[in-house]
């Protein structure tokens, strides 16, 4: 009888963060509902399947980073653990503020043992890297392949600057200490330099993969509404100028899911490529759509696999001691 005001009040939680998921992913979708109203199109679901599958590969890399950085943290999960919650972790991007991404992917762990507030601080290395690298690519192509876009290569620019000096190893830990406001423990802060520049480095590769695939997700889009001019080849640079630009600026935006913001970029950018303007906002919009399926069916189908079922094959080596 005394655990039950305790599993009461966990039950409570876990119905008001579902309940605030389920409201934030409605509301997407609705609003993509809506703005599709009063166009005329037709689409490929196997093109549109494979957009989704590409969408989440293109989260691998990132999720593998952030196993990484807890790995240097100090932290021992194991790997298909992790990224059980990374993925699901993404619904929480759909709520305003975008904290709840931090809760998901933090409660999901703490079974597995890791400490809360190195799982937050990893969430925020993975993060920052995944916009930093997205910002990059976005900068390099667009002076590239839209010069005639000044203010969208300085805003990409900017955003590199915004997202990747926190990451760097100089500043990161001193910015953890300022953002903790004396919550995070000492020992993890600590350990923090361990997240050194071949960890940086190793991110930044394999995040770079990842976003290649997200050009292609959205690729795959283009072909499932019957637009063919665009290569994924050839043309990868200007999809990845697309895709990166959007999904950076619409996080940095802190607009749940980056509603708005990114079909603003992807519009801007697809109708330069000789895409029309009707196809390029269905585009956009059947993009968010397919990704958000995606993220809430993956999310499902991870949510059921219980953490005892997950096996590691190999085991997680401790980070390196020092002198």
């Amino acid at each position: 009888m005394r655990n039950l005001p305790k599993k009461w009040l966990k039950w409570i939680l876990q119905g008001l963060v579902l309940a605030l998921i389920l409201w934030g992913v409605r509301r997407t979708v609705l609003q993509a509902v809506e703005d599709l109203q009063g166009y005329s199109w037709q689409a490929r679901y196997e093109w549109l399947a494979l957009s989704g599958l590409l969408y989440l590969l293109g989260y691998l890399p990132a999720g593998w980073f952030w196993h990484r950085v807890l790995i240097r943290l100090g932290q021992r999960p194991p790997l298909l653990q992790t990224l059980r919650a990374y993925y699901i972790g993404h619904l929480g991007k759909y709520v305003p503020g975008k904290a709840l991404v931090v809760v998901l992917r933090a409660g999901l762990l703490k079974g597995s043992g890791v400490e809360i507030a190195a799982a937050s601080v990893g969430v925020f290395a993975e993060t920052l890297t995944m916009m930093a690298v997205g910002s990059f690519l976005a900068a390099l192509v667009i002076a590239l392949q839209f010069s005639e876009h000044l203010w969208i290569v300085l805003v990409a620019i900017g955003l590199m600057i915004l997202t990747g000096l926190p990451t760097l190893p100089p500043f990161f830990a001193r910015l953890a200490r300022l953002a903790g406001l004396g919550k995070i423990p000492e020992a993890t802060l600590e350990r923090l330099r361990y997240l050194d520049w071949t960890t940086l480095a190793g991110g930044w590769i394999s995040i770079a993969a990842g976003w290649v695939c997200l050009a292609w997700s959205l690729w795959a889009v283009l072909r499932g509404l019957g637009v063919a001019n665009l290569h994924p080849w050839s043309d990868l640079p200007v999809l990845l100028g697309c895709v990166t630009i959007s999904v950076v600026a619409g996080f940095v935006s802190l607009v749940p899911g980056g509603l708005v913001i990114r079909e603003l970029f992807l519009l801007e950018l697809l109708t330069s490529s000789g895409v029309s303007e009707a196809q390029a906002l269905v585009a956009a919009t059947v993009a968010r759509l397919v990704w958000l399926v995606a993220e809430v069916v993956l999310s499902g189908i991870l949510y059921t696999m219980r953490p005892p079922t997950l096996r590691e094959i190999t085991t997680a080596e401790p980070p390196p001691s020092r002198s």
